[in-house]
């Protein structure tokens, strides 16, 4: 996997977080809560645009992407699944302080 520096994700995603303790499942965080609602505020073209930063700054290669989705949590992070034109499917992670992590998606599905 490689890292997106804060750039445009850290413009659009909540860097602040609860410092308490976090429960054991990591679908119930504040923090995961926040970032998904921040990625859930963006138009579909305004979000496929940041997930294709995101894997371009990972220096994957895609031309454009056609569609993403939400996907789950992966890695204790949100992730979303951005599907290039050319086919092939990329997991996009979002961690609170805006990096992204990007991953083929069968790679990462082999170890969720």
């Amino acid at each position: 996997m490689r890292g997106l520096g804060l750039g445009l994700l850290g413009a659009i995603v909540l860097a602040g977080c609860d410092s308490g303790v976090k429960p054991a499942d990591p679908t119930e965080t504040k923090e995961i809560q926040a970032i998904k609602g921040r990625i859930d505020e963006l138009s579909d073209p305004q979000r496929n645009a940041v997930f294709l930063r995101a894997i371009r700054d990972a220096r994957q290669p895609c031309q454009g992407v056609a569609g993403s989705a939400y996907n789950g949590i992966h890695f204790n992070r949100p992730s979303w699944v951005a599907r290039c034109s050319d086919g092939q499917d990329w997991l996009v992670m979002i961690e609170a302080s805006g990096r992204a992590l990007v991953a083929k998606r069968e790679e990462a599905a082999a170890e969720k």
